[in-house]
């Protein structure tokens, strides 16, 4: 995709989020997830940030995405023998849909990405748990979300909230991996 100009919604997006998500992108990259040490937090740190958020979503055009990858990344913690743990309490003020949807949505294009990365496991077990990386990319949602975002102007009267909103699933995000990764996640349970 093409960098929107600068007087859009999507661009002032994207860029009052750009320190968030790489907190959060620089969290997640240091997990291999070639091998089960890896993989599993991955793993857990999904599955409990989407459980909480999940309630959140009932607006929200990925709320179906959510479904399924909550799904999904419990098959595989299963494959691996990981307990998904208890999930951490949700933001407690409703958050705008379109944020979330930036979220999750623009995740799916990064796992496309980390697939390729987990495809390399030569670790039978890990191989097997493949479900997370197997679902739909759901580009559809993306790009319907772009063109929403770049049709915005930049300022216009929510786009505070969903820029917060955003932010702090970003922060709510990085937060789960700082838990999960802090509190030695078993990998085989």
């Amino acid at each position: 995709m093409t960098t929107p100009p600068p007087d859009t919604f999507r661009h002032r997006l994207r860029r009052d989020t750009s320190s968030a998500h790489a907190t959060l992108d620089t969290l997640l990259s240091k997990l291999d997830l070639t091998t089960a040490e890896g993989l599993a937090p991955f793993l857990v740190i999904q599955n409990r940030a989407l459980r909480s958020l999940a309630p959140l979503s009932t607006s929200a055009a990925t709320s179906f995405v959510i479904r399924d990858l909550i799904d999904r990344t419990g098959a595989d913690l299963d494959q691996l023998g990981t307990p998904s743990g208890i999930a951490p309490p949700a933001p407690s003020h409703a958050v705008d849909p379109m944020a979330l949807d930036y979220l999750v949505a623009g995740s799916r294009l990064g796992t496309a990405v980390l697939a390729k990365r987990w495809a390399q496991a030569t670790d039978p077990k890990v191989q097997r748990a493949g479900a997370y990386f197997a679902g739909q990319s759901h580009l559809e949602l993306w790009q319907s979300l772009c063109h929403q975002l770049s049709s915005m102007p930049a300022d216009h009267c929510q786009a505070e909230k969903i820029v917060n909103d955003s932010n702090l699933l970003f922060e709510f995000y990085t937060s789960c991996a700082k838990d999960a990764l802090g509190t030695g996640i078993p990998v085989y349970g």
